[in-house]
């Protein structure tokens, strides 16, 4: 589902999946991501990435390291949880600092729908509230500057 929705929101993209989870991908996927303007790895460094001002928005599980990380970086957030903290941080990334969206499971403890990742960072890019999110990103990037 993240794999398609990253095609379909229709903004370059850069997505790191370990070697052995490159499995899970769809035939043919690292071709169509190349053509969409996008790019598969195997690994990068976060921080570097986080920090370059081309990065538009972090489609990011919502562990706290990654939480942090995007919040000193200033990037907006696509929260997408999948257990322990991640929930509660996410709550958090979307309803107490504005910094961006949650995308909801499509049923209790399951996945989210490919339609509702893209719609997460469509509204995080390009929707309504976009400039909001990336004015509160900011404003929590200069506060952890300051501290």
């Amino acid at each position: 589902e993240v794999a398609l929705a990253l095609l379909d929101a229709g903004a370059p993209f850069l997505w790191v999946v370990r070697s052995s989870e490159s499995h899970k991908l769809p035939a043919g996927y690292a071709a169509a991501a190349a053509a969409a303007n996008g790019m598969v790895v195997s690994w990068c460094p976060q921080l570097e990435v986080l920090a370059h001002p081309a990065v538009g928005c972090f489609l990011t599980h919502c562990g706290w390291n990654s939480t942090a990380e995007a919040l000193v970086a200033g990037v907006p957030m696509v929260a997408l949880p999948q257990w322990t903290d991640q929930p509660m941080n996410a709550e958090y990334v979307e309803a107490v600092w504005g910094a961006g969206v949650r995308v909801r499971p499509a049923a209790a403890g399951g996945l989210a729908a490919r339609a509702e990742v893209a719609r997460g960072i469509e509204e995080v890019m390009r929707g309504e509230r976009s400039g909001e999110y990336r004015r509160n990103a900011a404003a929590w990037m200069e506060k952890a500057r300051a501290a």
